[in-house]
C-alpha cells in the first residue's frame, strides 16, 4: 500500500486522479447528507487540489469557483443514482481544470473549451431548472464574464475584442435559451442545444478578432447548426392541439 501511495505521490497525473475522486466523493456527501462538515469537506478538498501550486490558478477564477459553487447551488436530482453519477462529473472537471491550470493536457486550447462547454451547459441546465427573468440576467452575466476568460485563455492573452465577442456569444445564448423555453423540450435537451449553438457562434467571432477563421472551419460551423435545427425539430414534440 505504501509503494502504491509513493507512486501516486510521484506521478501527477496519477494524483490529480486521486485529488479529484477525493473532490467527487466529498460533493457527493454533501448532496447526499448535507451539513456543514460535508460542505466545509468540499470547500477543503477544492482548495487542496487547485491551490496546489497557486501559480496560474488566478486565471481561472470565473470557471474554478462556478465548479465549486454547483455543489451546493445545483437542485436536487431526485435519486442518490443522479447524485452519484452529478458528483462524478463534478471529480472529471475538477480534473479538467486543474490539468489544464498545470498544463498537463496536450490538446490545451481543445481541453479548455471542452471544460467550459461543460461548465456553460451546468449553467444552461439551471436557468431552465427556474425560468424567470432574475435567471436570464443571471444566465447574461454568468456568460459574460466565462467567455471574457475563455477568450483570453484561448488567445494567449490577447484582450482584443474581447468584450465584443462575450457580449455577442452571451446575448445570443439567452435569447435562445428563452425561445427554446417556450418549445417541449427536456431542460437536459434544451442545455445542450443552447450549449452548442453558443459555442459555435462564440468560436466564429473569437477566429474573425484574431484573424484566425477559415472557409473550412466556417462551412463546419454553419453545417453544425443545421443539424442542430433538425436536433430541435426530432427532440420536440409537436401537436396542432
Amino acid at each position: 500500500m505504501a509503494v502504491v501511495f509513493a507512486s501516486v505521490s510521484r506521478n501527477q497525473t496519477l494524483r490529480l486522479a486521486l485529488e479529484s475522486f477525493l473532490f467527487a466523493i466529498s460533493a457527493y456527501w454533501l448532496r447526499s447528507a448535507g451539513g456543514f462538515w460535508a460542505g466545509l469537506a468540499v470547500v477543503l478538498f477544492f482548495a487542496y487540489a487547485y491551490f496546489r501550486p497557486i501559480s496560474r490558478s488566478f486565471k481561472f477564477l470565473i470557471v474554478s469557483f462556478t465548479l465549486l459553487a454547483y455543489c451546493f447551488l445545483f437542485p436536487n436530482l431526485g435519486s442518490l443514482e443522479l447524485e452519484a453519477l452529478f458528483a462524478f462529473s463534478l471529480g472529471v472537471l475538477m480534473y479538467l481544470l486543474v490539468g489544464v491550470k498545470d498544463m498537463l493536457f496536450i490538446k490545451r486550447k481543445e481541453t479548455t473549451q471542452l471544460l467550459y462547454s461543460m461548465i456553460f451547459f451546468m449553467g444552461v441546465y439551471l436557468y431552465f431548472s427556474v425560468t424567470s427573468l432574475a435567471s436570464q440576467i443571471g444566465l447574461f452575466f454568468f456568460s459574460l464574464f466565462l467567455f471574457r476568460e475563455l477568450y483570453v485563455l484561448l488567445s494567449d492573452g490577447s484582450r482584443k475584442g474581447q468584450m465584443l465577442v462575450s457580449v455577442v456569444s452571451s446575448l445570443i445564448g439567452v435569447e435562445l435559451a428563452w425561445g427554446l423555453g417556450l418549445l417541449p423540450l427536456s431542460s437536459s435537451s434544451a442545455s445542450i442545444i443552447v450549449t452548442a449553438g453558443v459555442f459555435i457562434v462564440n468560436d466564429i467571432f473569437m477566429a474573425y478578432k484574431l484573424g484566425t477563421i477559415a472557409d473550412k472551419t466556417l462551412r463546419w460551423e454553419i453545417a453544425t447548426a443545421i443539424v442542430l435545427s433538425f436536433i430541435i425539430l426530432a427532440f420536440s414534440r409537436w401537436s396542432l392541439s
